[in-house]
């Protein structure tokens, strides 16, 4: 296990450092190799906040049933990678919990350039058709850098919408979706 932590140490330091993986990524998935193969919930590490202040890692996809105390167990769990349209570089992931009372959690975390003065990232969910499309809210970016997340809570089940839309809008009070810049397809999977 040493051998292969050294090997897929390197390794990932060489694809941080060729921006072929970003470098939050990168350091994720060190720790998660270091830890050997526990899990990270509940792992308290640093920040690199101004604030200095420390964070939890919360597993994304943590093995076995998951209940919440408010929501009841979780069903299913839908997840699919974030990539950019066009001209537009992103990654991330986004996933959405479905819950047996019929609520539905979804979490977006996209790493893409900052909108730019005037600007925001909206975050759509998309079911059937374009027509069938509803806003989930504006990303979230407290550093001023490339992290942006959302976490959105609806009592629905929003199981029929299987793609995620980041959209860059000028911030106009417009409510239409402006320029598509990532997606991601969420792919369902059972508890």
């Amino acid at each position: 296990m040493v051998l292969f932590s050294g090997v897929f140490s390197g390794l990932l330091c060489t694809l941080s450092m060729l921006r072929i993986l970003p470098v939050s990524f990168a350091s994720l998935l060190l720790l998660s190799a270091c830890l050997g193969g526990k899990q990270a919930v509940g792992l308290t590490v640093g920040s690199d906040s101004p604030a200095g202040e420390e964070v939890t890692i919360i597993d994304a996809l943590p093995k076995g049933p998951v209940k919440d105390p408010e929501r009841g167990r979780e069903v299913s769990l839908a997840y699919g990678a974030v990539s950019g349209i066009g001209s537009t570089n992103a990654n991330g992931i986004a996933t959405a919990h479905y819950f047996a009372d019929g609520s539905t959690i979804v979490v977006v975390q996209a790493n893409i350039l900052p909108a730019g003065e005037g600007m925001f990232y909206e975050v759509w969910m998309e079911g059937r058709s374009p027509a069938d499309r509803i806003s989930i809210g504006h990303m979230q970016n407290s550093l001023s850098d490339a992290r942006h997340s959302l976490k959105f809570e609806s009592s629905e089940n929003l199981k029929s919408y299987k793609k995620i839309i980041i959209s860059l809008e000028e911030d106009n009070g417009n409510p239409s979706l402006a320029l598509m810049a990532a997606q991601a397809i969420l792919k369902e999977t059972r508890r």
